[in-house]
């Protein structure tokens, strides 16, 4: 609820009356919060969580905030929008199991998409600038207390909120002046959680378990079983989300080939993590 406030308060200072993308990403916003506040004080079924993430995501498209490729249909985008969204509000979700993971990967993602949306030319990305900044600003007061040992916790109302604000607000952006390259920076803005959903629902496939069960399948809790301290888990993916969130504005801007060799760099890194995490046995 704090940190929800805080974005609330930092968009208040918006230059001009709130336009409408943002009032949908926030209104949705406050749909995921109040979903995830129920499952913090008793269980949701996984199935109306995502039931109420449908609904959030169809408000913030009536905004006007939605995956917008313009090779492909306008039914395609919009199936593409609620694909990323359900899927990134839901990994933020996962990574919330280490101290300072989720609020910490979030301040370098918000801080990515404020570098990307100002060296952005194409069009005014005045609401993924304000909005970022928000969500960076209340995030990374947020961290102060919940890195290790964490003194307090974001819960659902947290995490899936804040995977919900930075969905949109990267789908709101622009990535491709110069080439179809920059298509891959949402994901690369988004390594460490993307990674960590996709690490551990290809896990619990291959052991035959339901996606959506817990299991000690996490690169955190992996990393943990190595004999890293919290605090070196934590440090140690936030080091590989900034370095992902650096790289990001390049393969926006650089030429085609330089584009091309810095995402195939990232893609290679995080299939050899992959190969090397899935070597350990978690207990």
């Amino acid at each position: 609820m704090a940190v929800f406030a805080g974005v609330l308060a930092g968009a208040l200072v918006y230059p001009d009356h709130w336009p409408t993308d943002l009032a949908g990403l926030l209104i949705g916003a406050a749909v995921i919060h109040l979903v995830g506040l129920a499952d913090d004080l008793r269980p949701v079924s996984p199935y109306t969580k995502l039931a109420f993430q449908f609904i959030a995501t169809t408000l913030m498209m009536m905004g006007g905030i939605h995956v917008s490729i313009y090779a492909l249909p306008p039914y395609a985008n919009y199936f593409l929008t609620y694909l990323w969204m359900m899927a990134i509000t839901n990994a933020f979700n996962i990574i919330d199991v280490h101290d300072g993971l989720c609020s910490g990967t979030a301040c370098v993602i918000a801080a990515g998409l404020i570098l990307v949306s100002v060296f952005t030319v194409l069009y005014d990305k005045t609401t993924v600038t304000v909005a970022a900044s928000a969500v960076l600003g209340s995030t990374a007061a947020f961290f102060l207390v919940n890195r290790p040992p964490a003194r307090m916790f974001l819960g659902d109302a947290g995490s899936l909120t804040i995977g919900f604000l930075l969905a949109g607000l990267a789908i709101g952006e622009s990535y491709t002046p110069d080439h179809l390259v920059g298509l891959l920076v949402p994901f690369i803005l988004f390594l460490v959680p993307i990674y960590d959903l996709i690490f551990v629902v290809a896990v619990r496939w291959l052991k035959g378990l339901s996606p959506i069960r817990g299991s000690p399948d996490h690169v955190a809790i992996r990393l943990r079983h190595l004999g890293w301290s919290d605090s070196r888990v934590l440090y140690g993916l936030l080091i590989l989300s900034a370095a992902a969130a650096v790289l990001s504005p390049g393969v926006v801007f650089l030429p085609l080939p330089y584009a091309l060799f810095l995402a195939s760099c990232a893609l290679i890194v995080a299939a050899g993590l992959g190969i090397v995490l899935y070597g350990i046995k978690p207990q």
